[in-house]
């Protein structure tokens, strides 16, 4: 049978806690190994009991059998997924070989993100009392450094990669081990980006930059807690300073899903070096965050409207595909389950932020004055 994936056939992941998992969409974290437990990352991913068994499971259940993969099981509907990225790049299985990873050195982060939490930032942990702030230490990097030479694909994720000196730190040993890697990727808030960071990155030939801006203005404020017009401004500088091109990657959640068209607009007249715009990462978990929560009929009408609009936006900016109309409204049932998280998690966020995304995002009231 053929694996349904080829994630656990081509790399590993290292996750902010320093879980070692198959990819990034792994919530069970049934490898149940830390980068800590072990001494290779080279003799894990190849000869390890639990990888071997691993692949052997690929060979042997469909994606919808597998429990550890469910968070892709929507893929079937068209959205964005992390098996539609492994299967995409890494098409063949033979000969098993590691050429993907995908590496978080820590959680530190200067951005609270609503739809974030302590475990992928430091930030959180300040503002939520919870959770540990969390940083590989020298060791913990030459377990990484052991495999650069292998990489096809580097892919660094963070907390936030800019805020992380150890990140500056692997690039560089990317360059004296790999310096003709075939792909480096980097998702970033962009905020702030040190000049260390800035020449690096120029040594190589294929790095694909990633921007994390949900919105504009206010939006984009209460969403992710930074202020707009800075963000604007370091990345317009970084490119200028680099001239590295760039995309933008929106998380889409209930707060920013009716302002897209206009967001879009704003975020092609604002940036610059700007060629891709992805407001595919639908959030559906935690669920009281989910454009689902509007009414069927408000949110047909959204999606109606950015349908219409995505033709006469711009060429290059292929963000809407038909995932946005695959989500499915929810029942009155369900939705009594999440309609007190969702006025609660509102209530705290506009109290940190100071102001009321209400006044922002007028489709929101029907779904916060709802009377169960």
């Amino acid at each position: 049978m053929k694996p349904f994936c080829t994630a656990p056939f081509v790399g590993l992941v290292i996750d902010p806690q320093l879980n070692i998992q198959m990819c990034c969409s792994d919530g069970t974290f049934h490898l149940n190994t830390n980068l800590r437990d072990i001494n290779s990352l080279r003799e894990f991913f190849y000869n390890s009991k639990k990888y071997v068994n691993l692949r052997k499971d690929f060979e042997k259940y469909s994606l919808l059998e597998y429990f550890p993969c469910n968070d892709c099981h929507r893929s079937v509907n068209g959205f964005a997924t992390q098996v539609a990225y492994y299967n995409q790049n890494f098409k063949s299985i033979t000969p098993l070989k590691l050429r993907h990873l995908e590496v978080t050195t820590s959680n530190v982060c200067n951005q609270t993100c609503v739809m974030c939490s302590s475990r992928f930032s430091s930030a959180h942990v300040k503002l939520h009392k919870t959770g540990n702030v969390m940083t590989m230490n020298d060791d913990d990097l030459k377990k990484i450094y052991e495999i650069l030479p292998d990489i096809e694909i580097l892919n660094i994720k963070g907390g936030e990669p800019f805020a992380d000196q150890n990140n500056a730190k692997l690039l560089e040993e990317v360059y004296r081990l790999n310096p003709n890697i075939s792909k480096i990727v980097i998702i970033s808030n962009g905020t702030n980006i040190s000049k260390r960071f800035k020449n690096i990155l120029t040594k190589f030939k294929h790095v694909q930059l990633l921007f994390s801006v949900d919105g504009v203005g206010k939006v984009y404020e209460w969403q992710r807690g930074s202020s707009y017009d800075k963000t604007v401004n370091s990345i317009n500088t970084f490119h200028k300073d680099t001239g590295i091109t760039y995309g933008i990657i929106s998380a889409v959640t209930v707060y920013n899903l009716p302002s897209i068209v206009t967001d879009v607009n704003q975020q092609l007249n604002d940036f610059k070096g700007l060629t891709s715009i992805d407001n595919t990462n639908v959030v559906v978990n935690p669920m009281y965050m989910s454009p689902e929560l509007y009414d069927v009929n408000v949110l047909f009408k959204i999606l109606g409207y950015i349908k219409l609009h995505n033709k006469i936006i711009s060429s290059f900016v292929e963000i809407y595909n038909d995932a946005l109309f695959n989500i499915n409204s929810y029942s009155t049932e369900e939705f009594r389950k999440h309609h007190t998280k969702f006025v609660n998690h509102t209530n705290f966020y506009n109290k940190v932020r100071g102001f009321d995304i209400l006044d922002h995002v007028s489709e929101l009231k029907d779904i916060y004055n709802y009377t169960i």
